[in-house]
């Protein structure tokens, strides 16, 4: 069962990302930089924090594994919304800001029902350990600092070769996860990067390396 603190662990955060998608997107838009993109900050900054915290916090982890199907009906429900949308809606980008308040909307909650959905049905599904846990783990947080820029490298890099929308999207797909596993090779092996890439110094690492083999 889904108690009221479980419901509102789903919808106080769709609220402030939905708030933050109305009021500060349409005044400063997202420009990826450093310091001062004030509407992206606003939404990713609590997810790390939220992130942080969930791994210090199992409670959370039971609730979110509670609302895995709330938040998979609301994720789709905010798909279908960005889906559809620009359908009935041609030229929806140049429409008054009120008339583009579904897809505001739509993508809060498509972005905050995935999240909840794929933790909930992760700890459900596959809260175990094994042996080849460790390297995927390992090879995460070098893909994740390097994805968003080999992917804008890549599509820049097409587009003048103008491929067809599939064929275009699955080279990017490629030469995405080629370059995360890329940077984490690298990263393997150069000491000093290591700990810049997210990995635990070379000296820790067998010792950890050992700890998942024996749980496996």
């Amino acid at each position: 069962m889904t108690g009221s603190h479980g419901w509102r662990l789903l919808l106080l955060p769709l609220v402030f990302l939905a708030a933050v998608r109305v009021l500060l997107f349409p005044r400063f838009g997202e420009t990826h930089a450093l310091l001062d993109d004030w509407a992206a900050h606003a939404v990713f900054l609590p997810l790390f924090a939220f992130g942080l915290l969930l791994a210090r916090r199992p409670v959370l982890q039971s609730q979110l594994q509670a609302l895995r199907w709330p938040a998979l009906a609301l994720a789709l429900a905010g798909w279908a919304v960005l889906a559809l949308y620009p359908v009935l809606q041609p030229g929806w980008l140049s429409l008054p800001e009120a008339q583009r308040l579904p897809m505001r909307l739509g993508f809060a909650a498509a972005q905050w029902g995935g999240i909840v959905a794929a933790f909930g049905f992760a700890r459900r599904h596959l809260d175990v350990d094994h042996r080849w846990r460790a390297p995927p783990t390992e090879a995460v947080f070098p893909l994740y600092l390097v994805h968003q820029t080999v992917l804008i490298v890549a599509a820049v890099a097409l587009r003048p070769l103008a491929l067809p929308a599939g064929a275009e999207a699955a080279v990017i797909v490629a030469l995405t996860f080629g370059g995360g596993w890329a940077a984490w090779q690298l990263a393997r092996r150069i000491g000093w990067l290591r700990p810049w890439m997210g990995l635990t110094p070379r000296s820790s690492a067998p010792a950890l390396q050992r700890a998942a083999a024996a749980g496996a």
